[in-house]
């Protein structure tokens, strides 16, 4: 079969996915997807130049399993892609850079964390190269390094990722962007982690301020940043301010406890362990109860696929 051919077919077969996709049918868009597969797989052993749309349908078929939550079965799948890819005149740089990529996320979910850092690395340096120019790929891949190494310990190296990360959203989606708040939100996190509480302050503020403004004031991210500036200033033992974030944040969170129940919790939670460190300078009358815990900042998962593609997660 021809390339074109293939590609014909393998454009049916996604617009198939997607509708799949569409009311929740996951069994039957991976039917499709491992019919695509095997399709694609033929032409490649018949033609080397196919090898490129194998990988695609492969990258289809992995993304759907982590739709599915089936992390270590996506694994699997971008193993098999990599280690055909590995070698192959026909495949690109840029397609490399997926790959690694998406193999380097499936292992960073599974805290595999150790694994993942050094295909990330190579990702970032092929999507920052010339040939490649994808600065805004390389940017979410930095965010997750920069969550690993923060988890890791090394805080610096961490932040050196997450500012190189937000230069590069804010020259490519502009400086009052939402991912140029996640960002903000993340370095709030690692120097609240780091004890530079102040500047966690300003970060979550910023993070606030533009999620407030782009997503709304009643948004979920609007109402966890709310959360992380109650947790900064309750660490700075500033409970005035503390309790104002935590009331604030709470009133926001309780329209999005069905889809966040964990970011609902532990704003409750971190609340109450203020009122009852604050004693009688503090009133509150929410109830509400659950483990003690700082929320966690946002870390980005999803997928990372080409943009004329079908995109899942």
């Amino acid at each position: 079969m021809a390339s074109h051919q293939q590609s014909n077919l393998f454009k049916v077969l996604t617009e198939r996915l997607r509708e799949h996709l569409d009311t929740g049918e996951l069994d039957q868009a991976e039917k499709i997807a491992k019919t695509a597969v095997e399709s694609a797989r033929r032409s490649a052993e018949a033609h080397d130049e196919n090898l490129p749309l194998l990988l695609e349908t492969l990258r289809e078929l992995a993304a759907l399993r982590l739709a599915s939550s089936d992390v270590s079965g996506a694994e699997l799948v971008y193993q098999e892609a990599f280690g055909l890819a590995r070698g192959n005149r026909f495949v690109s740089a840029e397609q490399i850079a997926f790959l690694k990529s998406e193999l380097a996320g499936a292992l960073d979910r599974q805290g595999k964390g150790a694994k993942a850092v050094p295909l990330y690395q190579d990702a970032v340096e092929i999507f920052e190269s010339a040939s490649v120019n994808q600065p805004v790929m390389a940017a979410k891949i930095r965010n997750n390094l920069a969550l690993i190494f923060k988890e890791q310990g090394s805080l610096e190296l961490a932040e050196e990722h997450y500012l190189v990360s937000l230069d590069a959203y804010e020259l490519a989606c502009g400086s009052e962007s939402l991912e140029v708040s996640s960002i903000f939100n993340n370095i709030g996190g690692l120097y609240q982690a780091a004890g530079h509480l102040k500047r966690a302050v300003d970060m979550h503020e910023r993070a606030w301020g533009l999620r407030k403004t782009l997503a709304g004031e009643d948004s979920l991210d609007a109402g966890q940043s709310l959360s992380n500036l109650a947790t900064a200033h309750h660490a700075l033992g500033e409970y005035s301010e503390a309790d104002r974030y935590y009331k604030q944040a709470r009133k926001v969170l309780a329209e999005h406890r069905e889809t966040a129940p964990e970011v609902c919790e532990i704003t409750v939670s971190n609340h109450e362990v203020l009122l009852e460190e604050a004693g009688d300078a503090l009133e509150s009358d929410q109830d509400a109860s659950s483990t003690v815990t700082v929320p966690v900042p946002v870390r980005v998962h999803e997928p990372v696929r080409l943009t004329r593609h079908l995109v899942v997660g």
